[in-house]
């Protein structure tokens, strides 16, 4: 009953509602707790632009990482191919240090890719 009010009736933004673990997250524990209002704050100071999306500095702390990837991962189309190239192409106009970026992408569950690291995909 509760997911049905949260969805259907519940037409305002709860900024305490908790946000929503992607998926395929690969060690789900207490940095996927973030409230929407806390997500809100990380993005608007984590990025210099949104859009076009423009990464200020990649924080150390876990929690404030999951957010700032989740939000890099939107850059990606679902269900299409990229090979490593087109990834550090799309990587390097977000934040400098696209290695980082692109490791953690694929090491949070975000993304994956073949061994060889040639193609890279959405999970």
């Amino acid at each position: 009953m509760a997911v049905y009010e949260q969805v259907f009736e519940k037409t305002v933004f709860d900024e305490d509602a908790i946000t929503s673990i992607h998926n395929t997250a690969t060690m789900v524990d207490d940095r996927y707790v973030t409230t929407e209002k806390e997500k809100a704050h990380i993005l608007s100071t984590a990025f210099k632009s949104l859009s076009p999306l423009r990464l200020k500095d990649f924080s150390p702390k876990a929690k404030k990482k999951v957010i700032i990837l989740a939000r890099i991962a939107e850059e990606f189309e679902a269900g299409r191919k990229y090979s490593e190239k087109e990834v550090i192409d799309i990587l390097k106009n977000i934040f400098d240090d696209h290695a980082v970026l692109r490791r953690y992408l694929v090491d949070y569950g975000f993304m994956d890719r073949i061994s060889n690291g040639r193609e890279y995909w959405v999970k």
